[in-house]
């Protein structure tokens, strides 16, 4: 598939004296298209987004909070671990950090050939279970977590109406564009490429792509870049420009064969406004990659703690999973019931002769009930109220 459609694009608009480099090209494709088959991705990586001082600069003035503040509510880091299979199936988990690299937030999506799952982490201390949601649909917001598939030039899922456009692979793009073409050949750093351009056309603006593909070495990518202009003959303003600062290489098991196949594996993103003045930096680093390792599809479906709210948004239905709460969030909650009784026993210690204590709520009273109940099923019942106390949300 990745072989016939960036064939085509490459074909398409290739003036005649450029003849000769589609022969070369047409082989390199149709060699990466009998031997590099992609049943499977896996994939993990960081990404790394730091904003400009300039960008600072007016952020901090707008919101009228110091360059630090501002610079630690702009600046991300992210942790993303992937898996995809030709079969459908796919699993990612993101990890937000902020800028001393705590984390901030967990995100599991998953589609296991039945059921599309959300897993968020409230608490990253291991210490609540996650809320879970079951979804209609996923694809999408999977394909933007991962849309780094585009630049390292593997993926496994076949297209989809559900992914945007941007998200889509880059030879899709070309070959789904308004207009394509192939440039004169350049060398970036010693390395002969093969340019392609291609442009995209809306009511707004026009926007203008092109990128560098390393003839020796696979195809890699090595360098990306976007345009933006207006309608009315605008000249093109550069909104992106992707370089890449180092390749990696891959083996790919494919027949009981092995090939090694170059890649993109750190990289960096700038990002412009409409002036040209640069505002964020993105720096990727793919950490390990591995193609067609055959995961065993198990690892698709999320396992699920007894004890976790569980949001179906297909049935319409919210339940606490399983037969009341695991062993781990019953002995969680004893912990908490008898935390709970020294800190009501301190307040009752501390309260001045005279004074009146505000009406106490029944809920307060729970944690006294169940600490005095030995009988199990009581227990539960306190365990169910404490977990519903984290409104399960769905963003």
């Amino acid at each position: 598939m990745f072989a016939c459609l960036l064939l085509a694009a490459l074909s398409f608009g290739r003036h005649p004296d450029q003849g000769g480099e589609g022969d070369d090209i047409s082989s390199v494709l149709a060699q990466m298209e009998k031997n590099a088959g992609c049943d499977e991705i896996s994939c993990n990586y960081n990404i790394t987004m730091i904003p400009t001082e300039f960008f600072i600069n007016i952020r901090s003035k707008e919101s009228k909070q110091s360059k630090d503040a501002t610079r630690a509510r702009l600046a991300s880091n992210l942790d993303v671990k992937f898996i995809e299979k030709n079969s459908g199936r796919f699993w990612s988990e993101i990890v937000r950090k902020d800028v001393s690299g705590s984390p901030l937030s967990r995100t599991i999506y998953s589609w296991d050939g039945k059921e599309y799952w959300i897993l968020k982490y409230i608490k990253l201390d291991n210490e609540y279970p996650p809320d879970v949601f079951i979804k209609k649909r996923l694809r999408n917001p999977y394909e933007s977590e991962t849309a780094i598939k585009k630049i390292i030039g593997f993926h496994a899922l076949s297209d989809s109406d559900e992914v945007l456009f941007q998200d889509k692979p880059l030879y899709i793009q070309v070959h789904n564009s308004d207009k394509n073409e192939v440039l004169s050949e350049e060398s970036i750093e010693g390395s002969l490429c093969v340019v392609l351009r291609w442009y995209t056309h809306t009511k707004e603006s026009s926007r203008r792509e092109t990128i560098w593909l390393d003839k020796k070495l696979n195809l890699s990518l090595k360098q990306y870049v976007e345009e933006l202009a207006g309608t009315n003959n605008d000249k093109w303003i550069t909104i992106g420009k992707l370089i890449v600062t180092e390749l990696g290489n891959t083996q790919i098991n494919k027949d009981s064969k092995r090939m090694s196949l170059w890649y993109p594996r750190q990289f960096v993103h700038s990002l412009y406004n409409r002036q040209s003045d640069a505002i964020f930096e993105k720096t990727y680093i793919v950490n390990n990659l591995n193609i067609n390792t055959n995961t065993n599809n198990d690892y698709f479906t999320p396992k699920i703690e007894d004890g976790s709210n569980v949001i179906d948004a297909v049935k319409g239905t919210s339940i606490v999973y399983g037969k009341g709460p695991s062993p781990r969030l019953r002995k969680l909650i004893e912990h908490r019931i008898t935390d709970s009784k020294k800190k009501l026993a301190e307040i009752d210690e501390r309260k001045i002769p005279g004074s009146a204590s505000p009406p106490i709520g029944f809920m307060q009273y729970v944690p006294w009930i169940a600490f005095g109940c030995s009988a199990i099923g009581l227990i539960s019942v306190a365990v169910t109220r404490v977990l519903r106390r984290r409104v399960p949300h769905d963003s």
